[in-house]
């Protein structure tokens, strides 16, 4: 059931990695109920069953460039802002955003599959 939200997200991409469970997962709940399009990126095989809808689930391991590469191309997305930080957690952050305002953001472009 999608509500109405003031952010707008509904048919906006996002791509959320750790989404198979805690956070992650919950933050999937809340776009998928939003009518956002969602990419899982989670290291589980498995892609879990989602209240709101149906994700497209990428098994990935964000540690690993060549596996955050085709996850990317897999998405469709044609271009990922992601933050570039010496820590593990910030660089498994993505946004599939136009606009990148912050000096630590730093744009890749990827291919649609």
């Amino acid at each position: 059931m999608m509500k109405q939200n003031w952010l707008e997200l509904e048919h906006k991409t996002f791509i959320v990695t750790g989404g198979a469970s805690g956070i992650g997962r919950a933050i999937v709940e809340e776009l998928l109920a939003d009518g956002a399009n969602v990419a899982v990126c989670d290291m589980n095989p498995e892609a879990p069953e989602y209240q709101n809808g149906t994700p497209l689930y990428i098994p990935t391991n964000v540690t690993d460039r060549a596996s955050v590469d085709a996850m990317v191309a897999r998405s469709g997305i044609s271009a990922v802002w992601t933050a570039s930080s010496t820590t593990r957690a910030s660089t498994s952050r993505a946004c599939s955003s136009t606009k990148g305002t912050s000096t630590n953001w730093t744009k890749r472009s990827g291919t649609r599959s």
